[in-house]
Parts: C-alpha cells; sequence; structure tokens
C-alpha cells in the first residue's frame, strides 16, 4: 500500500473534495476509503472492467461539476 494516508488528509483538509475511482476485482477498497472523502458511498466508485466506465462517468461528471472552482495566478 503506498503511503496515500497523509497527502490525501491534506487535499481534504484544504477543502478538496476527493472522489476515487477503482477498476478491476483487485482493487484496494480500504485503499480508495483512505484517500477519498466522506461519505464513502458518495465518493467511491468501483466497476470490474474499464468497458463499465461509461456507467459512472455522468455521476462523477456531476459531482466534479458541484465543487468550488479555484483561480490559480501565473
Amino acid at each position: 500500500m503506498d503511503n496515500i494516508s497523509a497527502p490525501s488528509q491534506i487535499l481534504r483538509d484544504s477543502g478538496v473534495t476527493v472522489l476515487s475511482v477503482g477498476i478491476g476485482t483487485g482493487t484496494d477498497k480500504n485503499q480508495l476509503s483512505t484517500m477519498t472523502s466522506d461519505p464513502d458511498k458518495e465518493h467511491v466508485f468501483l466497476v470490474e472492467k474499464v468497458e463499465k466506465l461509461g456507467a459512472i462517468i455522468p455521476i462523477i461528471v456531476d459531482k466534479s461539476c458541484k465543487g468550488r472552482t479555484f483561480l490559480i495566478p501565473f
């Protein structure tokens, strides 16, 4: 398992809503849960095969577009 806990917490503490997508039956659900914003049932997405991503993309787009927009000065 990668060390994802601390960086994920920094993102969440910064106000970022973190969504996770797992593909395949070997997906580490605990790792996805660790990095994802709560509640998991709204932010963790699992599909068995890449071909099934089309079923969840509209949900992910909807959740992503409801987030805040940040302007990054250059």
